[in-house]
């Protein structure tokens, strides 16, 4: 876990240095980058398809498909889908927020 400590250092709980190498650096600063670039795009960009070609892009560049299972839910499969949620409600406002962006795509 990379954190800001009390001091204002990067500091890394696997090593005792408390200094971040050239590679964590990079790491972390690629990550901010993407953060903000997935926040600041419209949604009307941003579809519920494009954020997953963004996660399955990103497991791809870092050699992670071995090491991370992905999987869609996708349309009316989000209705019932009671998976990882461990609630039998379904995701219905994330089906209504897709469906939006569906719809705002196809005018």
């Amino acid at each position: 876990c990379v954190r800001l400590d009390d001091e204002n250092v990067w500091s890394n709980n696997d090593e005792e240095s408390g200094v971040l190498d050239g590679d964590d650096l990079t790491a972390l600063m690629t990550a901010t980058y993407l953060c903000q670039d997935l926040i600041n795009t419209p949604a009307c960009d941003l579809t519920p398809g494009a954020l997953q070609r963004v996660a399955s892009d990103i497991a791809s560049r870092y050699d992670a498909n071995d090491t991370v299972t992905m999987e869609a839910i996708v349309g009316d499969e989000l209705l019932h889908y009671n998976g990882a949620l461990e609630t039998s409600h379904g995701c219905g406002m994330i089906h209504a927020v897709g469906q939006a962006a569906v719809r705002a795509n196809e005018d």
